[in-house]
């Protein structure tokens, strides 16, 4: 499986990651699917504590909770539209989703 996946990656333009597959000890090379997660969990935690950040730091923003189409397609301000979470829930009442948007605001320290 790994000389596949080294062929694959080799020929695919992505040299580096061929190098440390092969050249890298076993139990090192971080394709198990637990440390996939693991690094996946790390960098989308980074990457709200960006977001979070910048919103923190504009003079407004506002949270939209589910996604609706602007017809009008005019851009009257300049617009930064970011992700911060996607969170499952098994209640959708607007209590339910109101409560998960407070905690989630609260969770990356945004003052609304």
């Amino acid at each position: 499986m790994f000389l596949e996946l080294i062929h694959y990656l080799a020929e695919n333009g992505d040299t580096i990651l061929a190098d440390h597959v092969s050249e890298a000890a076993a139990n090192a090379t971080y394709l198990a699917p637990q440390s996939q997660n693991e690094m996946i969990a790390i960098v989308c935690e980074e990457i709200q504590q960006e977001v979070a950040r910048r919103t923190a730091a504009a003079a407004v923003f506002s949270v939209m909770m589910d996604e609706t189409t602007d017809v009008s397609h005019k851009e009257q301000v300049q617009i930064e539209e970011r992700l911060l979470a996607l969170v499952d829930t098994a209640e959708t009442t607007s209590e339910a989703l109101a409560s998960l948007l407070i905690e989630s605001l609260k969770k990356h320290k945004l003052n609304v």
